[in-house]
């Protein structure tokens, strides 16, 4: 069974303080879905072909809903028209949906070490990626929480993936520093070298007479 941000992802607060009410404070949903937000982006910005015309609006989240079982909130793609421009918006949605199930297979786990193997890139994987995941894990603090499937017919709560503690330590191995070359700088030590080059061996060609 996999999430689908198409339909509508149900996240389960359970237990600890703030599923405990069957409530979300507001500060505190607004941070989930900003988090949330900002994860869904930086996959649809690092995942999908650069090949490719993307515009991020397609990829604005909305709150959908919001069930009382413990909290459990509903975010799905937006349908609003503006949010859908475009002949590719249909398919590279679906893509990132799928890079987003990668990632919750992994936050399931528990293992964020494997972020390496489905985001080889670093630039893909650090820092935003890895970033926005730690951040949107970080807001349940000590309550449980998982992606679930919700019927709201019998309103039976069924698992798919539960999100583990992402530690910081994790976080800062996985995160690889970016070092950009100035290429001016870069072309004039090409240039101090040629000429330290070129000055040696015109002494090895033309040495002084000795007196």
């Amino acid at each position: 069974m996999k999430v689908d941000l198409n339909s509508g992802v149900y996240i389960e607060i359970g237990g600890g303080e703030l599923g405990r009410y069957n409530s979300l404070p507001v500060d505190v949903l607004a941070k989930i879905a900003k988090d949330f937000q900002n994860l869904i982006i930086s996959i649809a910005k690092h995942t999908l072909s650069s090949d490719e015309f993307i515009d991020l609006n397609n990829f604005q989240l909305e709150l959908t809903g919001f069930e009382k079982a413990s909290a459990v909130p509903k975010f799905s793609y937006s349908s609003r028209a503006e949010s859908k421009s475009g002949f590719l918006w249909e398919s590279q949605r679906n893509l990132v949906n799928d890079n987003f199930n990668n990632v919750l297979q992994i936050a399931n786990k528990g293992d964020y070490y494997e972020l390496k193997k489905i985001l080889p890139n670093p630039e893909a994987r650090t820092p935003p990626i890895v970033e926005n995941l730690y951040s949107f894990t970080s807001n349940f603090k000590d309550s449980p929480v998982s992606f679930v499937d919700y019927n709201r017919r019998t309103k039976k709560i069924t698992p798919i993936y539960k999100i583990n503690t992402f530690k910081e330590a994790a976080k800062k191995e996985l995160i690889t520093p970016i070092i950009e070359i100035d290429k001016e700088i870069s072309k004039t030590e090409l240039e101090v070298v040629g000429f330290v080059k070129e000055f040696r061996e015109g002494e090895k060609n033309h040495p002084e007479k000795g007196h």
